[in-house]
């Protein structure tokens, strides 16, 4: 699975694309985020609970429809800059972010044969991830010295497996948390202007800080 590393701003007209084959990324742990225990955070409930103020929102790619997935996605410069968009490439990298997509335009990848490129349709928010399908705790040792531990040899075993992991997750966060530089130039241009998003009446929130370039 991946690291939560923070959140980013994202102007209407910025373009980006879908990773292709990200449903191999499993979803972030609650204890990863600031929560309790182990259990799972679906993409679109990360989203909504760290960038979009737990608010339902159109999809960022149309506009027309309401938004159902956390979709993973890579940014495109107005040259078409930006990573290989496969998850296999894009592996223990910081350069995958999620946003809220409908179910069609995250299935849309390709235009007759040509990667399809969408243009953030409002200003919104951006999950940021590190480590990139590569957070994972150390396997399980299933040698029968394993099975033959007594209960006080396996705590001790288990404690300090997770104090690795946990290491080893934050060298990871320090290492990833901020932005690519050439993520944050694409982050940072300046964009066509499109009508922002309304919720009914009120306007999506768009905060001015960016906790990936800050380093919070």
């Amino acid at each position: 699975m991946s690291l939560y590393a923070g959140v980013c701003d994202i102007k209407a007209g910025v373009q980006f694309v879908n990773v292709i084959d990200s449903a191999h990324d499993p979803n972030v742990r609650e204890f990863d985020v600031g929560g309790i225990g182990n259990g799972p955070i679906g993409w679109l409930g990360l989203w909504k609970r760290m960038a979009g103020g737990g608010r339902d929102v159109n999809c960022i790619a149309c506009n027309s429809s309401k938004a159902t997935v956390g979709g993973h996605i890579v940014l495109r410069g107005s040259d078409g800059s930006g990573p290989d968009r496969y998850a296999q490439n894009l592996e223990d990298s910081n350069r995958v972010f999620i946003a809220p997509i409908c179910y069609a335009c995250n299935a849309s990848d390709f235009t007759d044969g040509r990667e399809r490129i969408f243009r953030a349709k409002y200003d919104s928010r951006l999950v940021h991830l590190c480590a990139f399908m590569k957070d994972s705790l150390p396997p399980y040792d299933c040698s029968s010295a394993f099975w033959e531990m007594e209960d006080d040899a396996y705590q001790e075993w288990e404690a300090e497996r997770y104090r690795a992991y946990e290491e080893e997750r934050q060298r990871k966060k320090a290492e990833q948390s901020k932005l690519d530089a050439e993520d944050a130039i694409i982050l940072s241009a300046s964009a066509p202007s499109i009508p922002a998003f309304r919720a009914g009446s009120s306007r999506i929130s768009r905060p001015v800080h960016c906790s990936c370039c800050s380093g919070h």
